[in-house]
């Protein structure tokens, strides 16, 4: 919860915070929700808010994808945004509240990271699996008839 108290306060101010947000690994993409519930703070006075949202990317990334999450299906929808070519990098996204609409939802920002290397397939894991079980055994049949050579060989 933040607080502050504005005096004199002219009816119109801009509060600005600045905090570092986890992101999490979800199938191969890092994402990160951002509760954005002011339902509460809107009304017929105070009947639309801006929540400007400037995020720097320290790492190189690919498919960055920035949408609400909204209504209680839990639709996503893709919002506009900017991304700057500088580095780091900036997005700039924009989302507005207003009394009488229906709120936009939450925010999901998800990306991949750019040259991080593929998850490996299932696929490609169980034919991994099969051709070391495939090894195993063709060592252990080796080993059992070299074996079996020696005491034929030790009896003769």
């Amino acid at each position: 919860m933040i607080s502050t108290i504005l005096e004199p306060f002219s009816g119109y101010f801009v509060l600005r915070i600045h905090y570092e947000h986890p992101v999490q690994l979800i199938n191969g993409s890092y994402m990160f929700l951002y509760d954005l519930n002011i339902k509460e703070y809107l009304s017929d006075s105070a009947n639309k808010s801006v929540a400007h949202f400037i995020i720097h990317m320290e790492t190189e990334f690919t498919d960055l994808n920035v949408n609400t999450v909204f209504g209680d299906e839990e639709t996503l929808k893709p919002i506009v945004y900017t991304v700057s070519g500088e580095k780091p990098v900036e997005v700039k996204i924009d989302e507005v509240s207003e009394y009488d609409k229906p709120l936009p939802g939450d925010l999901l920002v998800s990306f991949k990271e750019d040259n991080a290397p593929e998850p490996l397939s299932v696929a490609w894991a169980v034919v991994w699996i099969f051709v070391g079980f495939v090894f195993a055994g063709l060592t252990y049949y080796g080993f059992r008839r070299r074996k079996n050579m020696r005491r034929a060989n030790a009896n003769s």
